[in-house]
């Protein structure tokens, strides 16, 4: 018991003072709290709870320096309180000075080891910073030492889902959203890993998000994405501009807006979207790789060099600006650069999916370089690490199914089909330029669109699409999307068959109202030829042909992503082949309008001469730009957009011979299948 009740009073007072600005503080009364914390001080300079907490006001209020001051009386008095190294690494962090706050959360972590807010911190410092693996681990520890802080679980799931580990992140990010139900920045890191994972509820959660935050730049963002994703764009697009406006200081927010952009082919606008993320935080690696990316669609060479240069800079041993760079152009990278992209390829902590970047690149790389030996190996094991990703996904070359898709055609669209089918549209509109990938789709689309009448417009999924409304039409909206195609299309009665072919064309005349003609050159359309020929009776249809030793190695060195399952492995891509021959040696057969055929060999040999022979097919009448294909101002997005930004070439041409020695097992499949 005190023998002085004055001074228990007085402490009472100052502790009841120093608990009222505590909840104006905790209330967001950032103003109301500062002018307590600093009577406080007058009274008592030495309150060291006063003085902490009066930094953490400055450095909310968005005066950083003048928190550092505060902070350093601070720590003068206790140099070892790990929470109060941890607000100075904050407030450093936010004045740019990014060395000292990583040192300032350190020195948090030697004195409290398990100080969960601090390993956050420091993991998302490292984060920024390129440091991933360390990140994580920071992540990790956060959430063992205080399982019941949801920003760690959060951040956590965040970076499991971007190193590939998608199921384990999930459970981080539930669990942070059980524990902060009405937190919008947790609901929206939910929201966009569902999303990336196709999963339906990830729509319910991002609008959680936008619920608890309407302008919530990047729940917004990813719900848009996924509107377009899911066949909403004209939303997508209006909720993503939206995003971009809300969220004025937020680059990332401008990327997914571009990105958006990208994946419909629309360059320009992209580009713009890229510069705009790199002016708002000018350290985004990703905007610059993006604008690189969209100048080299739009041909401007020097433009992307530069970009990715830039790039380079902000991350010198950035693995993917470094495979960007070996994708692009070679020569742009020095002999250092080259040998941090191969270190890079084996380092711990790089993911599946980025040591197949590297060595997609580096395969690249050699074979320019005129090694074909190590570019081989390099292929063998990006195509290996490829095989293994999709393997997890349930994704695998099934010859057989490959073969009954081929039978399922020829049975449908046999002589009486054609001579029953009726309803197409008369239109010339549609010009379909179709092929093995790699087999030179791009190079004829691109001789096509230098003509003043003739709009390319990429590889469009719209004829994918209406076969996959057709079907769900005829069986129900439960149907499994390709169970019903082709077998419902003797049962498409001529209206019918007409308003899809109005609907297509209004899809198609959007993209260049003033064209003539316009290129779909989306190479899979091999396999729609019979309803492509249904709905647009006289629709061109042009063949894309290259020797299959040639197209099916440019097969094996490119990364298509998980759509085409067939060319990680050689006697698949043989195999593959040879259904993809039977079935153009049967279009050729029973298509009622003439179809024309165009080899890559001949097209590089005598370029004036297919110039000639691809405009008389389309009726149009001959131009000089066609010979000057390289500089159409158009955007080009296939893995032939650096080789059509170029004089016509040969090198290309029997170019298998180089590697003979490792095709063995395509050679043989393409010898001894049984499908022809």
């Amino acid at each position: 018991m005190t023998n002085n009740p004055a001074a228990e009073v007085d402490k009472d007072a100052a502790k009841a003072r120093l608990q009222a600005a505590v909840a104006a503080h905790r209330a967001g009364r950032l103003a109301e709290a500062e002018a307590a914390y600093r009577a406080i001080l007058q009274e008592d300079p030495r309150n060291v709870d006063a003085q902490h907490l009066l930094g953490v006001t400055l450095y909310q209020s968005g005066r950083p320096a003048e928190a550092i001051d505060v902070v350093r009386r601070v720590l003068a008095m206790k140099p070892k309180a790990a929470p109060i190294h941890n607000t100075m690494g904050l407030a450093y962090q936010a004045t740019g000075d990014v060395a000292t706050a990583e040192w300032s959360f350190r020195q948090a972590l030697v004195f409290n080891p398990d100080y969960a807010e601090a390993l956050v911190n420091l993991g998302n410092l490292l984060r920024e910073k390129g440091g991933k693996p360390e990140a994580l681990d920071c992540y990790r520890k956060a959430a063992a030492a205080n399982p019941s802080y949801a920003e760690a679980h959060g951040y956590l799931g965040l970076m499991l889902a971007e190193a590939g580990d998608r199921a384990t992140a999930l459970i981080h990010l539930k669990r942070a959203v059980e524990l902060k139900p009405d937190h919008p920045e947790l609901l929206a890191n939910l929201g966009a890993v569902l999303a990336e994972a196709g999963d339906p509820e990830a729509e319910r959660w991002l609008n959680r998000a936008i619920e608890a935050n309407p302008r919530h730049g990047r729940a917004m963002a990813a719900l848009g994405r996924l509107m377009i994703d899911t066949h909403r764009p004209t939303e997508g697009f209006n909720l993503l501009a939206k995003a971009v406006a809300a969220d004025a200081g937020n680059g990332r927010v401008c990327l997914l807006y571009a990105d958006a952009l990208e994946s419909e082919n629309r360059a320009a606008e992209a580009k713009a979207q890229y510069a705009e993320a790199a002016a708002r935080e000018p350290g985004l690696v990703r905007a610059w790789l993006g604008r690189a990316r969209c100048c080299a669609m739009l041909g401007e060479k020097e433009a992307a060099s530069a970009n990715l240069r830039h790039a380079l800079e902000l991350d010198p041993d950035s693995s993917e600006v470094l495979s960007a760079m070996g994708r692009a152009d070679f020569s742009l990278l020095t002999p250092d650069d080259l040998r941090r992209l191969e270190q890079a390829a084996d380092e711990p902590g790089t993911t599946p999916a980025r040591r197949q970047r590297i060595y997609g690149a580096l395969a690249n790389i050699l074979d320019a370089k005129g090694d074909p030996d190590r570019a081989f190996a390099h292929m063998r094991v990006f195509n290996a690490l490829h095989s293994a990703e999709m393997s997890e996904q349930g994704l695998f070359y099934d010859e057989a199914a490959d073969r009954a898709g081929v039978d399922r055609q020829i049975a449908v669209f046999d002589r009486g089909y054609f001579s029953k089918a009726g309803g197409g549209d008369p239109t010339s509109l549609p010009i379909f330029v179709v092929g093995m990938p790699r087999s030179g789709t791009t190079l004829i689309e691109q001789i096509l669109a230098s003509h003043s009448q003739i709009h390319g417009a990429g590889e469009l999924k719209f004829m994918g699409e209406l076969s996959v409304a057709l079907a769900r039409e005829h069986a129900g909206l439960g149907a499994v999307a390709n169970a019903a195609y082709p077998e419902c299309m003797p049962d498409l009665a001529p209206a019918a068959v007409g308003d899809h072919a109005r609907r297509y064309l209004e899809k198609l005349r959007a993209l260049a109202p003033a064209a003539a003609r316009i290129v779909d050159k989306m190479p899979g359309n091999t396999h729609h030829l019979g309803l492509i020929a249904t709905i647009f009776p006289n629709a061109k249809i042009i063949h894309c042909r290259r020797d299959p030793r040639d197209t099916c190695l440019s097969c094996y060195a490119q990364n298509f992503g998980s759509d085409i399952v067939w060319s990680t492995d050689l006697t698949a891509l043989g195999r593959h082949y040879r259904q993809y021959h039977r079935l153009m040696e049967y279009w050729r057969g029973v298509l009622p309008a003439p179809m024309l055929e165009v080899d890559y060999e001949t097209t590089v040999a005598d370029l004036e001469g297919t110039a000639r022979r691809l405009l008389d097919f389309c009726g149009l009448g001959w131009e000089d730009g066609a010979l000057r294909f390289w500089e159409a101002a158009r955007p080009v997005r296939t893995a032939s957009l650096h080789q059509v930004r170029k004089p016509i070439y040969t090198t290309s041409a029997g170019k298998w011979r180089r590697y003979e020695a490792h095709l063995g097992p395509l050679l043989a499949a393409l010898e001894n299948g049984d499908s022809i």
